[in-house]
């Protein structure tokens, strides 16, 4: 795996779009093809019929958050490529969701006290995500105007993903299908708006305050030591609160009001009850002695093969269903560390990246 790219942006919004677009321009085109290879092979849809079909959200993007729209006209014209293309990748997870097959992808993992020392509040995620677009993440930290300076790690030409904020919010995520999707703001930039906000209610407030496309999964913690989990839907949101100072959650709905329109589980999404369960199990015992070296064995976790919290790719499966644990991400909120593999955590070490853009 190569070394990770890290882009460091400050300024307006299209200042910081222009940046990261000047930076790497390469991974970007290189996922703008990769994205029109797998909107058709998924989907069904060509490039044009997804650059159309992204472009029906920049509206919803504009009510909210404007400035997103700058940047990501900035990061188009830093790259060199159209901003439908642009668009394209930041509506990914709307596109991909046109496919009646279920998404196999993130587990994520939040320890606070009483089960982590009062000095720690954990939050933790392998990237599950399909095997072809391997190599074309990077880490975008941002300083923008007063917004407090954010890290995520996204793929090359999305504005937001999971992340840690100098506010002491951190994000992680995960996706799940409730069959239903509306015109709003998309799965990436909503995690990106949540990242950008100032205190944690803010954050919180986000969520159900903007008109969101699509379902997914919020996990968000923050330095105080507050977490809360948001599983929604379009029209809906679930609050999950700790149990005993654990939050786990993978690809299905564990709210009963959601379950019977959990179309990713009830469609080939078994394994994300596996995950769920084996994670769970983990903890049995264990107090008050959490540290990265215990959640770095967690992430890295094959008991169950194929459908084990660290997944590999399958030679049984073709190019594009293959599923593999591209990143994992530990995050220490209290203490703003932020440690990631970029790449398969079995084959990739942890690296430090710390705040201090430019």
């Amino acid at each position: 795996m190569t070394k990770l790219m890290v882009v460091n942006a400050k300024g307006s919004p299209y200042e910081c779009g222009k940046q990261y677009g000047d930076s790497v321009s390469n991974l970007i085109r290189k996922n703008v093809e990769i994205y029109s290879d797998l909107y058709f092979h998924v989907s069904g849809i060509t490039k044009d019929e997804a650059i159309k079909y992204s472009l029906r959200y920049k509206s919803a993007i504009e009510e909210y958050c404007p400035s997103i729209i700058e940047e990501i006209q900035g990061i188009s014209d830093g790259a060199g490529v159209s901003f439908g293309e642009i668009m394209m990748l930041n509506v990914r997870t709307e596109l991909l969701a046109l496919r009646n097959k279920a998404i196999r992808e993130c587990t994520s993992i939040s320890i606070t006290t009483p089960l982590a020392r009062p000095t720690d509040v954990w939050l933790a995620q392998n990237w599950d995500w399909l095997n072809i677009t391997q190599g074309t993440a990077i880490l975008y930290k941002v300083k923008q105007n007063r917004q407090p300076e954010h890290m995520m790690y996204v793929e090359a030409g999305q504005v937001g993903k999971l992340g840690l904020s100098e506010a002491g919010v951190g994000l992680c995520h995960n996706w799940l299908d409730s069959g239903v999707q509306k015109l709003g703001v998309p799965f990436i930039v909503l995690c990106r708006l949540i990242l950008s906000q100032d205190t944690i209610k803010n954050a919180i407030d986000i969520v159900g305050k903007v008109k969101r496309a699509s379902s997914g999964n919020f996990m968000i913690a923050h330095s105080s030591g507050f977490v809360v989990d948001l599983e929604t839907s379009p029209d809906n949101i679930y609050i999950l609160e700790p149990n005993n100072g654990l939050l786990i959650h993978t690809n299905h709905y564990i709210s009963d009001k959601f379950c019977v329109e959990d179309r990713g589980l009830w469609s080939g999404g078994g394994d994300s009850l596996i995950r769920y369960q084996t994670a769970i199990n983990k903890f049995c015992g264990v107090r008050n002695t959490i540290n990265k070296n215990f959640i770095e064995k967690i992430l890295k976790d094959r008991s169950c093969g194929d459908y084990s919290i660290c997944t590999t790719p399958s030679p049984l499966e073709g190019k594009y269903d293959q599923w593999a644990s591209l990143a994992s991400v530990i995050m220490n909120v209290k203490k703003l560390e932020f440690y990631i593999t970029h790449g398969n955590p079995l084959k990739n070490k942890y690296e430090k990246y710390n705040f201090r853009c430019i």
